[in-house]
């Protein structure tokens, strides 16, 4: 039983360092989002979930699953979906930043009460934008309708898979679009960057639905 146990908890070298450079821009882009209240603790956990990391609703840390990382980290990168530059190929450092901003973007709808992003917004902007050909909100409406495509696909599959209606609504609230938005918007931005500082992105983390006219 408790060699069993061992193999169960084994976490190859690569996990590890994957999951060490994740918790590492946690820290760094929290700090950067943050900077007179920055989380210091990012644990690591040696087991598998079915998240990659998560931000604890008490404010005291982030947490990262280190087994099975490197590969989510790598089907990741292995796909150009969501990003407006196709054939794009992301790093690992670029995953890592997404799925940062994605848990720190959690901290602040917990933190500061800003408005999210929504499936509901989602359906009206993009079509209002298009029409009356708003440049300036192009990549907005792209990320916008690519994740209201996921999340619709996503709920159905749930659906097709009988998941409770419990599980459901928590995978598809309004606070993982919002999430999933933001770390769409942040990498899209990384693409259009040649040098970036973590920094760079705060204002975008922090971006709430522009009004629509």
């Amino acid at each position: 039983m408790l060699k069993k146990l061992k193999q169960q908890l084994f976490v190859s070298k690569t996990d590890i360092d994957t999951a060490n450079t994740l918790a590492s821009v946690i820290s760094k882009l929290d700090q950067a989002v943050f900077p007179e209240n920055p989380i210091n603790q990012v644990e690591i956990y040696p087991e598998s979930n079915n998240l990659e990391a998560y931000y604890c609703k008490d404010d005291t840390q982030y947490g990262v699953f280190a087994k099975g990382l490197a590969n989510k980290i790598k089907y990741r990168t292995s796909s150009d979906q969501g990003l407006v530059k196709p054939g794009a190929e992301l790093s690992i450092e670029d995953a890592c930043l997404m799925i940062a901003a994605h848990e720190i973007r959690h901290r602040l709808q917990y933190k500061e009460n800003i408005i999210q992003f929504s499936m509901s917004y989602a359906k009206k902007g993009p079509k209002k934008w298009y029409s009356k050909k708003t440049e300036k909100y192009f990549l907005l409406a792209f990320i916008l309708n690519f994740c209201y495509s996921y999340f619709a696909d996503l709920k159905q599959d749930l659906q097709d898979k009988e998941y409770s209606q419990s599980l459901i609504k928590i995978a598809t609230s309004t606070e993982e679009f919002d999430a999933m938005v933001i770390e769409y918007y942040v990498i899209n931005e990384a693409f259009g960057r040649f040098k970036f500082r973590l920094k760079d992105f705060t204002e975008v983390i922090r971006l709430q639905p522009p009004k629509i006219n």
